[in-house]
Formats: structure tokens, sequence, C-alpha cells
């Protein structure tokens, strides 16, 4: 995905939330988020919920 999104143009970046506080995206310089995770806090909202107090534009299934 990351390869496929470069190749596209986008300048994207690997975001580990277990390694990253996701609160400083914002202030990191991240405009938007791309969320490609499995399980509790990718699935759950969590991530979403999060972003969404940011002010973070993100991805999501239809």
């Amino acid at each position: 995905m990351l390869a496929g999104l470069r190749e596209g143009g986008i300048d994207a970046h690997p975001v580990d939330p277990k390694e990253v506080d996701v609160a400083q995206l914002k202030a990191m310089g991240f405009q938007k988020a791309f969320i490609a995770l499995h399980g509790r806090g990718g699935e759950d909202g969590t991530l979403q919920g999060m972003l969404e107090l940011l002010g973070l534009p993100y991805t999501a299934a239809a």
C-alpha cells in the first residue's frame, strides 16, 4: 500500500500507533491519515475518534 501511494505521487509515511503518539500527528505536519490497521484500534473506531478530535481527515471503508 505504501509503495502504491508513493508511486501515485503521494508523500506518504508509515506510522505505527504503538510507536508514535497519534495525538501528535497534526503537530508533526500530517494532513491526512490512510488507515491500514486491522483489529482493535483500527476497526473499532478508536483511531477514527482520535483523528476526529484532532480534525485530521482519514480514510474509511464504505
